[in-house]
């Protein structure tokens, strides 16, 4: 038996205990082109690109293409050659055989195009170029991680953006990505998207899909931009509905700060005569992507002397569990390596002009470096207080906005406003943030909560905190069935100390408390 033949035995064998969790959906189906889940949804996978059978084009595609200048088209055949008619004249490319091929025809001044469609070739949805189309770029770069702990750790970052961009009064929404994530594509809490569940099986009626009528993707490709998602975060899956509406939807968990640029510059390329919006994850802070530390990583490893005990990294999560030791000093030059990639791809937009232009840098979480943690709260500042940065062709930001409470639900509406549409209004109101980074609205408090349960049981902790002028509400509930039961509370200061509930103004309790409960009504 080969060492291939083993590999393959181990990965069937480790996918019948998976059971078709939601988070294994890439392992478990790693071998598969075609995969069926649950009502019979079908989704193909070809070297990291995804597609739903609703991409798929049935028969023979015609087109008047008297408006569009340029068309991608996306096949995969069993031929090595594509061939296709522009104006009754026949064309044919290259292409490689069992593998996605991209292809740019220039369809400017043609009037209309024919592919004839066979059993053995599949094309999934094309791209086309309008000729008198905008280019305008909305860019949302996601660090994992990137608390405020982490900020001095990216130079590159806070040069290109310049600190007069840095929001500093943000918080996310949730404690860990997949409902943070959720808050960003949807405007919506978690009680409200309800992709929080952590053990979702994608072939029964158990799977978890956020909920929305109309996520950040599908908006922004009803502006006619060309819509990217790119992430290594094995729950960005489609069983999730994670990029519902993109354009563009690639995964590989070898996607590292490096990989992740040249996504984002490559659509940017190829689409250079389009408005695009792009979505790129960088998660190399949860650990270096190839499983080991390689030179270009290692070069922003401490070169300290020290002694490596692996008792004091064992057991130790990247999440949201406190980072020690060994373990810190590579998180931290993770970080750095995220950002000496991050400058290449600044410099190359530097290099470029648009129409029209946002740019954000954000975390979804934070990171509890053991150095830095001053108390042990699940929902503490360290992993609640997020960075946020803002580049904008159009709008500047003065210390008091800067300073303004942001919630991550407000990312999505935010950006609706700042390229709105007839329906604008509309998409806003369904969300349940508000446009505080692009207008004078304001939030007069913030809440993050975690219902993360690493095994499904019938009761499992719900923490939530309430952020208020300066006190906080933190509450310890039970979450059973998804309701919110047994409750205790604690009150703390904007440093997170306990403080005796007889020293706060009772209005303020109130207050906090009227919040909190409005919230966990949602649940029921």
């Amino acid at each position: 038996m080969n060492k291939n033949s083993i590999y393959i035995f181990f990965i069937i064998f480790f996918n019948f205990f998976k059971k078709k969790y939601q988070k294994y959906f890439y392992i478990n189906e790693q071998f598969k082109n075609k995969i069926k889940i649950y009502k019979n949804r079908i989704i193909y996978i070809y070297d990291n690109n995804i597609f739903e059978d609703k991409d798929l084009i049935r028969g023979n595609y015609r087109k008047n293409i008297k408006k569009y200048k340029e068309i991608l088209i996306r096949v995969v055949s069993k031929r090595n050659k594509f061939n296709y008619k522009i104006d009754n004249k026949y064309y044919s490319r290259k292409i490689y055989p069992e593998k996605i091929n991209f292809l740019n025809l220039n369809t400017d001044r043609s009037n209309s195009i024919l592919i004839k469609g066979y059993k053995d070739t599949k094309i999934f949805r094309p791209i086309l170029t309008k000729k008198k189309s905008k280019k305008k770029l909305v860019l949302a770069l996601l660090v994992d991680g990137f608390g405020h702990d982490i900020l001095n750790y990216l130079p590159n970052s806070k040069k290109f953006f310049g600190m007069n961009n840095l929001f500093t009064n943000v918080w996310a929404n949730s404690n860990w990505t997949l409902p943070s994530y959720g808050n960003f594509i949807t405007g919506k809490y978690a009680a409200n998207h309800k992709g929080y569940e952590s053990e979702g099986k994608y072939n029964s009626k158990k799977i978890i899909s956020y909920k929305t009528k109309m996520n950040i993707y599908e908006y922004f490709s009803n502006l006619d931009f060309v819509t990217g998602c790119y992430s290594p975060y094995m729950r960005i899956n489609p069983t999730y509905n994670s990029a519902k509406g993109a354009d563009i939807f690639c995964h590989n968990d070898f996607f590292d700060a490096n990989q992740m640029t040249e996504n984002i510059i490559s659509q940017i390329e190829m689409f250079k005569n389009n408005s695009n919006f792009i979505f790129a994850h960088f998660f190399d802070g949860h650990g270096p992507r190839y499983k080991k530390i390689r030179m270009q990583e290692a070069v922003h490893l401490s070169k300290n002397n020290r002694n490596f005990d692996q008792s004091n990294n064992k057991k130790k999560s990247r999440a949201v569990a406190e980072i020690k030791y060994e373990d810190e000093i590579e998180t931290v030059g993770m970080f750095k390596y995220i950002d000496t990639q991050l400058n290449k791809l600044y410099e190359f937009l530097k290099s470029k002009k648009f129409d029209d232009y946002t740019i954000i840098l954000f975390g979804d979480h934070g990171t509890r470096l053991g150095s830095n943690v001053k108390n042990n709260f699940l929902l503490s500042n360290n992993i609640c207080n997020i960075n946020l940065f803002v580049k904008d062709k159009k709008k500047t930001f003065n210390s008091a906005q800067r300073k303004k409470i942001i919630q991550m639900i407000d990312f999505y509406p935010s950006l609706a406003a700042r390229y709105p549409y007839k329906n604008t209004s509309l998409v806003i109101k369904e969300t349940d943030g508000i446009n505080s980074i692009f207008s004078k609205a304001k939030n007069n408090f913030s809440l993050t909560e975690t219902q993360y349960n690493a095994k499904v049981l019938p009761e499992r902790p719900y923490e939530i905190n309430v952020r208020k002028n300066n006190n906080q509400l933190y509450s310890i509930n039970s979450f059973k069935k998804d309701k919110i039961t047994k409750s205790s509370n604690i009150f703390l200061n904007k440093s997170q100390k306990k403080i005796d509930i007889n020293k706060i103004n009772k209005n303020s309790v109130n207050q906090l408390l009227s919040i909190k409960n409005k919230h966990i009504k949602q649940y029921d």
